[in-house]
């Protein structure tokens, strides 16, 4: 919906400023650091916790040493004073609705169904209903990836686990954990895990890349044609059938205004009938 697509582009804006921040850790670099935070924090509560991003890089500077320390404690103050301020637009609403400036949206939208002591924390990454590392494998991909990075950039990995892990376990905790839209912000954190895994294929030119799309696309569209409405089961092997299927049928739509002979001859290979 909207909603994911305003929120996806928030959390982009949040590394994007953390990388700004890490070249030079100023004021102003903090601030609007801090000021993204906050928009994704507006976009999604949850996705607050991102504030730990630039928040650690801060924090790691200064216990090394070896800088500017009071650079660094007005870059901390300025990104928790922008992050703040812009916060506080969704501190009045909770207010105004509410009655409460602070709370936990999870527990007053769902009660009872938010069950903090029994996560689904299997499911929600594994489960044909729904398990994020299923709908999506790309996903795990990226995840696989962040594991390669950990050993070229430690930093950016250890400063971003906590988030991916408190984001797990709380989406975990929902009654409908089966809901992958809930990991649209946690998606920008995991994509520099993405890029050191596919960089091998990426160098072998343009094409292979846009197959790799492609085939993603394909799955995507398969998941989506057996899982009618969240939480039905779309079993690995069922989706793969369903994406092969409509990569065939792509492939003979393309073929065979041009070559139909071969178009034929490669429906009828992959289906096993003359």
């Amino acid at each position: 919906g909207l909603a994911h697509g305003v929120e996806f582009f928030a959390a982009v804006l949040v590394p994007r400023a953390w990388l700004a921040l890490r070249d030079r850790p100023d004021l102003r670099r903090a601030a609007l650091a801090g000021a993204a935070c906050g928009l994704v924090f507006l976009a999604r509560s949850q996705d607050g916790l991102l504030l730990l991003l630039p928040a650690v890089e801060i924090g790691r500077r200064l216990l090394r040493g070896g800088e500017d320390r009071r650079r660094l404690v007005m870059a901390g103050a300025g990104l928790a004073g922008a992050f703040v301020l812009v916060a506080l637009l969704q501190v009045g609403v909770w207010q105004a609705v509410y009655h409460q400036p602070v709370l936990i949206p999870h527990q007053q939208i769902h009660g009872q169904e938010f069950l903090l002591q029994e996560p689904q924390l299997a499911g929600t990454l594994l489960s044909p209903r729904g398990g994020v590392f299923l709908s999506h494998p790309i996903l795990f991909l990226a995840v696989a990836g962040l594991v390669v990075l950990a050993f070229r950039d430690p930093a950016y990995v250890l400063a971003v686990m906590p988030m991916l892990l408190a984001g797990w376990y709380v989406n975990s905790s929902v009654f409908d954990w089966y809901q992958v839209r809930r990991f649209t912000g946690l998606v920008p954190l995991v994509a520099p895990g993405l890029a050191v895994a596919v960089r091998p294929l990426a160098r072998t030119g343009w094409l292979a890349m846009a197959v790799l799309a492609f085939v993603v696309l394909r799955y995507d569209l398969a998941v989506d044609a057996l899982r009618r409405i969240p939480g039905d089961p779309a079993a690995l092997r069922a989706v793969v059938r369903e994406a092969a299927d409509g990569l065939a049928a792509d492939a003979y739509g393309l073929l065979e205004p041009r070559a139909p002979r071969l178009a034929v001859q490669l429906l009828s290979a992959y289906t096993g009938e003359p």
